[in-house]
Parts: structure tokens; sequence; C-alpha cells
């Protein structure tokens, strides 16, 4: 069977969907065939040495293209049997790249186009779980300090600061501007952080061990999360009540938005409250690391993703014929045809 692996992509995170593609390289299961397909600035590349950094500078291969049911690299046409995502926020997370996936019949290992779309979202993100009655940091429309000033729709705690004065207001909202449209919460002062994953398997959902991320500042930066190793707590030694909370709210968030494949979702822990901070459909490293504690390995894990995007199938949208148009041809409506 191929599986064709797409990372890259349009977006801020395109370094971090390198580093988890090339990661899970080295795990994927032996018996599919791994067909690498990076995606950068609106086009597909088949490279020659996918598993090398150095070939993202180069960026030398084949250009790929979409037809039904699979790509064509160069000019050999290749049945896919299942799109594995290793896409980090932008067009590869947002369901761009999912209604691409539906609309060439290729099945995927994410959520589907739509409910990708409302997890990237966080303002719509918000909505939801608030009318489900899972707590969210407030939403503020003038400031109220301290406060959070966000783009709506970026990963990796880019574009994201706390503001406690007016200036530092504008500034913030300023600077998010540069990216996205501005979502401003209540900053909840020394909440501590919390991360849990979810799987669905043969029909029932699985999470992961809860994990507690070490971070240097009022947030979980970027720097916190890729560049500098501070560790984090995992499983976090939290107690079985909270443990079994934020599992459970997991779950309720994973059935609510329809998800698929391996999902995270951050929490943050403030006042005896846990509130749901925000939800990553593709996580970075697909998030495998979550899960061995409990003995699915990455390699297990990759299986698991790619069997149940194959059994899925295809996500394919209703069609309908009337005969309207065949009747317009035949003229029935009194209209000239053309010949």
């Amino acid at each position: 069977m191929n599986i064709g692996l797409f990372y890259g992509g349009r977006s801020f995170e395109r370094e971090i969907s390198v580093i988890t593609a090339i990661q899970l390289m080295d795990y994927f299961p032996k018996e599919y065939e791994l067909i690498p397909i990076y995606m950068k600035g609106g086009m597909a590349l088949s490279l020659k040495e996918p598993r090398f950094f150095r070939s993202y500078e180069e960026e030398k291969g084949k250009i790929v293209t979409f037809v039904k049911g699979g790509v064509k690299i160069g000019r050999k046409r290749i049945k896919l049997d299942c799109a594995l995502l290793a896409t980090h926020g932008g067009e590869g997370e947002n369901g761009v790249l999912q209604s691409v996936l539906e609309y060439y019949e290729i099945p995927f290992t994410s959520s589907d186009h739509f409910s990708s779309a409302l997890t990237m979202d966080k303002k719509v993100t918000k909505n939801i779980l608030d009318e489900a009655g899972i707590k969210t940091a407030k939403e503020l429309y003038s400031p109220i300090f301290p406060c959070i000033i966000k783009p709506r729709r970026l990963g990796s705690s880019i574009g994201i600061r706390v503001a406690r004065t007016d200036e530092e207001y504008m500034e913030a909202v300023n600077f998010a501007k540069t990216y996205d449209d501005v979502l401003v919460e209540e900053y909840l002062e020394n909440a501590v952080e919390f991360n849990c994953a979810a799987i669905k398997r043969e029909g029932e959902i699985t999470t992961s061990a809860v994990e507690k991320p070490n971070k240097s500042g009022a947030i979980l930066d970027y720097d916190d999360k890729y560049l500098v190793d501070r560790g984090r707590e995992l499983p976090a030694a939290i107690g079985e009540e909270l443990t079994a909370r934020i599992k459970e709210t997991t779950k309720k968030v994973y059935e609510l938005f329809d998800c698929f494949g391996v999902v995270r979702v951050d929490f943050l822990y403030y006042s005896g409250e846990l509130y749901v901070n925000e939800i990553n459909s593709i996580p970075g490293s697909l998030a495998f690391y979550l899960f061995e504690n409990d003995g699915l390995t990455y390699e297990s894990l990759l299986r698991s993703l790619v069997e149940e995007g194959i059994k899925r199938g295809i996500v394919k949208a209703p069609e309908y014929d009337s005969g309207i148009l065949k009747k317009y041809a035949e003229g029935r409506f009194g209209g000239k045809t053309r010949k």
C-alpha cells in the first residue's frame, strides 16, 4: 500500500512540520510504502533526499500534482491508499489540505475539513466550548489587565503576548495583527498548563497520559516548545482526580468537534478550575510521546493512524443528478441548445 506523507505547507510552523516528518520516517511501519510529499509556497515536491535537513535548503526534486485517488510525481501516476498528515498550522491544519484530499478522493489521517477549520480558529473553538459548558478563559472586548492577546488562527504560541498596561496592550494588539485577526482574553495569572492527547481506534477514543510542560515565562512560548529543552513532567504528578478530569474533558472535546486521528488538547488549571486553552488537530510529533507510557509505540501509533484512515475511506461530499442538464440539452424548456 502507498501512503503519502504530507508535510510543510504555507504556515508559520512549516519548519516544525519538517521535523515531525523526518522523525516519523524512521518509525514508519515497514509494511507500507511511504511517499514523502513536501509542500511549500503553493507547490508540492518529491525531494531527492527527504530524510536530510539540507534537502530543505536546496529543495531539489520533482513536482507533485494531485489526480483522482492519488498524485503524479513528474509523469508517474501513483495511487495513494491513504495520506498521512504531518502538517502543522496554516493550510495543512485549517481544512485547506483536507478539502483538497476530499476533492481528489484520497483517504487521510486527520479530522475532515470542517472540523479542522473549527479547531484552528480560537474564537470559534471558544464559542463552541462555551455553549457546551466547557470552560475557557473569558473573552475581553475592552482591556482588563492583565490580559492575553492572541492571533486567532495561529499555533505554537506565535504572536501571543501578555499585557498589563495600556501601552503594552496596544503594542501586543498591533503585533498580533501582523499575523492575523486578534483574540483578547483574561490572563489567568500563574495558571498551570497541562496537555493530553486522544486517538480513536476501532471506534473507541483512547486518551494519553497527561503532561505538564515547563515554561520560562508568563506563557509557554515558541522557544519553550521547540528551541530550548525545558523538559516536562510526564506523567504529571497531579493526582488521580485531576488526571481523570483532564482525560474526560479531552475525550468530550474530541467528540464535540467530531475529531479524527490524533488530537492534543491544551489546558490551563487555575484556582481549582480546568480551562481548555486550545485544540491541536495535528500536534507536533503527532504527540507520540504522550502515549508511550501506555505501551503505544510511535510505530504502532502511525500504523493505527493509517489503518483508521483507510477504514474511514474517502470523505466525499454527496452528489445529486436531477437530469435537468439533459432536459436543457434536449431543448425541453424552449431554450436554444448549442451543437
